[in-house]
């Protein structure tokens, strides 16, 4: 009795730091502070240490103590109300919240171009090229009409947000824009880093030079798992442990709970895969379970009970395939 006292008194201390965050919130450098760490209470690890797969997890966690540290650019939580990433908060910004498919998100309210200026700009350039321009042209002046007042940081973000993709030639260009103008800043290299290209080179050296800076940043470390995990498996197993270990206990995003941002569910969720696609069923299974018991998200708890289901029944859940397979399934990922 008085073990497990002590254990919810270690515990119940630990929420309270990690929800008061700290006071040197907007700073952009590491803190000096050493996180502390947090134990794993006896039986809560207990799934994973059967069958050999005691090394499955990291028994000690150290998550930071302000979880927005280098996530959002003031250094501090979202408004209550925002719902989404908060990676890509602009605190200067107005937001709506919009429903879709049963699920709410926030987008930043931005004013439409002038469509009589939109229409003369393009009728000009399709006279003087003598042939009309290609939707992507179209769209680049759309863009930059809609989003060219805010700086070159906040636009990537809002465009973002609203779904411009990393294969928008105006997003890519802001984007660089910004970083020029910053090159030395975490949080820039951050979004210049998250726009680029998913599995390519320019994100892969992006997370990585993020990482240097960073060493126990759990969103890069998942991040840069999820960049290599489909060339080099071992080093994204050890990636994602990392990221286990170092990712708050608490959701971003906390007002929306099925778009909370829990990098330790992503974590966890990532290296269960990555155990089962390297052979190693029994961790991939014990990472499943721990998922299972730590997760605030129902339909991240119904998830992990699916993987389980189909590992204990011999069937494979899907992802790109790699060379000398050892085990693995469709490429539907």
């Amino acid at each position: 009795m008085k073990r497990q006292i002590q254990t919810m008194t270690i515990f119940y201390s630990l929420a309270v730091i990690l929800l008061a965050g700290c006071s040197g919130c907007g700073q952009t450098t590491t803190p000096d502070f050493k996180p502390p760490i947090a134990t794993i209470p006896d039986g809560e690890n207990r799934t994973a240490t059967k069958n050999g797969t005691s090394d499955a997890l990291p028994t000690e966690f150290s998550p930071p103590e302000n979880p927005y540290q280098d996530i959002t650019i003031t250094g501090e939580a979202p408004p209550f109300d925002y719902y989404g990433d908060p990676v890509f908060w602009v605190p200067d910004l107005e937001y709506k919240i919009v429903g879709f498919q049963g699920q709410e998100t926030s987008y930043p309210i931005i004013p439409d171009k002038d469509v009589d200026v939109y229409n003369a700009r393009i009728k000009a350039l399709e006279e003087e090229r003598g042939e009309p321009l290609s939707r992507d042209e179209k769209n680049y002046i759309s863009y930059e009409m809609r989003y060219g007042h805010l700086s070159p940081l906040d636009a990537v973000k809002a465009m973002y947000t609203v779904g411009i993709g990393s294969g928008s030639q105006y997003l890519l260009e802001v984007a660089q824009q910004a970083l020029d103008a910053n090159p030395n800043d975490f949080h820039t290299l951050l979004i210049w880093t998250n726009i680029q290209p998913y599995l390519s080179d320019s994100a892969e050296t992006g997370y990585r030079q993020l990482l240097q800076m960073r060493p126990t940043h759990a969103y890069v470390l998942f991040w840069l798992g999820k960049t290599v995990r489909y060339k080099n498996r071992e080093e994204s197993i050890q990636l994602f442990k990392k990221a286990v270990q170092y990712a708050p206990s608490i959701g971003y995003g906390m007002a929306s709970a099925k778009l909370s941002v829990h990098v330790r569910d992503w974590a966890l969720q990532e290296l269960a895969k990555a155990y089962f696609w390297e052979g190693e069923k029994q961790k991939s299974m014990a990472t499943f379970s721990y998922l299972q018991q730590i997760t605030k998200d129902d339909d991240t708890r119904e998830r992990a009970t699916k993987y389980i289901r189909q590992i204990k029944g011999g069937k494979r859940f899907g992802h790109v395939a790699f060379e000398n397979e050892k085990e693995g399934g469709t490429a539907n990922e």
